[in-house]
């Protein structure tokens, strides 16, 4: 089956083998939120939450950069489907290989997709290789043993696994060659890849000892993955179930995100490490039950897209000086989001203005109007696209 991408364009997929195709999350919201889509608006520009529905005018066109886009996610029945980001179409599907989705991400620089197999009490399994081209998807190589749950991504020296099972521990696949030693490190909560003169470095959200938080940064290049070192965010304490934390150029440095008693915490990170006060998010954007699976930018940082489970929920900021919020929408899903407890999420990605987020009922797409200061959260046209859930990844 021909499958239409951009040329050398290469992604990586991760796998486990059970009955189905999607990640089924461990545990599902219990049914607090409504059963279907609905806007909640809080904010100076966003109506009240029992607001009527707005008049229905000319959709606009697709936010820029979509058009040469492509979504990969997992197919509910099993194996890959590759979406139109645009218009929502299917263009192509492979079949299942070693079962459920777990993990997936865009690698530009070499040509195999990486799938890893394994039970579901994540006891380990298999790393493998498909390749991937446009001829469609090849037959699996075994590439190396995975221990306990995984994630990887991509970098431009080769794939980065994070290990989470007797230990936890990252290590460096290279695109050729042996792989090198693993380090020991903790499972990311969240994670960059910013370039440097002579590589790139990763930089992590990790928990660290005592309770706190840390920023861990290991170099990738040539000679292969540094050990990474791990530097205390002074000033913070883990207060909430799951905190993110988001590189925003646009707001000169990095913010990290916290749900803590139903609500949205955002803390600036300077460059030396410290968090500075808390800003709250007025407005119910979350209840008390809430944690924040992903938070990620929209455009450079000025406005976040933060993904909630219990319930489900996309909430949409914007920043100003000194973390002010103008405005701020949340937009409830169908079904649930997959809970991440010790790992980074794949159930939500951002191109330009259109958010994508995989739920148990589908994979759902959301554009932000364009003026920053009142970002509605229309549902895109071709979406929600049933039968899909995450992993999510973008191929450009």
């Amino acid at each position: 089956m021909k499958i239409v991408l951009p040329f050398a364009k290469v992604w990586f997929w991760m796998l486990m083998m059970v009955p189905t195709g999607c990640s089924v999350p461990p545990p599902l919201d219990d049914g607090e939120g409504p059963d279907s889509a609905a806007t909640v608006g809080v904010g100076p520009s966003a109506g009240p939450p029992d607001a009527g529905p707005r008049e229905e005018g000319p959709r606009p066109s697709p936010p820029a950069g979509l058009r040469a886009a492509r979504l990969v996610a997992a197919r509910r029945e099993g194996g890959l489907a590759v979406v139109d980001a645009a218009s929502g179409a299917v263009v192509a599907t492979a079949p299942a290989t070693s079962g459920r989705g777990r993990d997936g991400a865009v690698d530009p620089w070499a040509r195999p997709s990486v799938a890893f197999g394994g039970e579901d009490d994540a006891d380990g399994g298999e790393l493998a290789t498909l390749p991937l081209d446009r001829a469609g998807i090849g037959a699996p190589r075994h590439l190396t043993w995975v221990d306990g749950d995984a994630r990887i991504v991509a970098t431009p020296f080769g794939v980065v696994v994070f290990e989470a099972g007797y230990g936890a521990r990252w290590r460096l696949l290279p695109h050729d060659g042996a792989p090198g030693p693993s380090v020991t490190a903790p499972a990311p909560l969240s994670i960059a890849i910013p370039a440097g003169p002579s590589g790139v470095s990763l930089r992590a959200l990790v928990p660290a000892d005592g309770g706190g938080l840390a920023l861990a940064t290991a170099a990738v290049g040539p000679a292969g993955l540094g050990t990474p070192t791990l530097e205390a965010i002074d000033g913070l304490a883990a207060e909430g179930a799951a905190p993110r934390w988001v590189e925003t150029p646009a707001m000169g440095g990095s913010l990290l995100v916290d749900v803590v008693r139903g609500e949205i915490l955002v803390h600036r990170v300077s460059a030396d490490g410290k968090a500075g006060p808390a800003r709250r998010l007025e407005g119910s954007l979350a209840s008390p039950r809430s944690r924040l699976e992903h938070a990620a930018a929209i455009e450079g940082g000025r406005r976040l897209a933060l993904l909630l489970s219990k319930p489900s929920r996309v909430v949409v900021v914007v920043l100003g000086d000194g973390l002010a919020t103008g405005a701020a929408i949340a937009h409830d899903l169908p079904g649930n989001v997959r809970i991440e407890p010790r790992f980074f999420s794949r159930e939500l990605v951002v191109l330009g203005r259109r958010i994508f987020v995989a739920t148990t009922e589908g994979v759902v797409a959301l554009d932000v109007g364009a003026d920053p200061g009142d970002p509605p959260l229309d549902p895109a046209p071709g979406f929600p696209i049933e039968g899909l859930c995450g992993p999510l990844a973008l191929m450009r």
